[in-house]
């Protein structure tokens, strides 16, 4: 079972980011993100995504709540939409 969850930054104040490091709270349905299956597809391509404060589904390496950790960049006034993916 494949899984994908979006993440969607909005820039409001005409500002530009760079190099931020953004952290998102993940959770995952029962069995459906093992922990090593994580990618994330920004708008540039594959980028970096990491995991920590992870917590399991009981007796199992699958994802039920995680922190998720990127860095990003968004331009004055841009969306970037972020899609995480993920697999049993």
């Amino acid at each position: 079972m494949a899984g994908e969850q979006q993440i969607v930054l909005k820039e409001h104040v005409s500002r530009q980011w760079t190099n931020e490091l953004l952290s998102y709270r993940f959770e995952a349905p029962q069995g459906a993100c093992h922990v090593n299956s994580l990618s994330m597809e920004g708008p540039q391509g594959p980028q970096p995504v990491q995991l920590s404060d992870v917590e399991y589904w009981p007796a199992t390496r699958m994802v039920k709540s995680a922190t998720l950790w990127l860095v990003a960049d968004l331009a004055p006034l841009a969306t970037n939409t972020y899609a995480v993916r993920y697999q049993a």
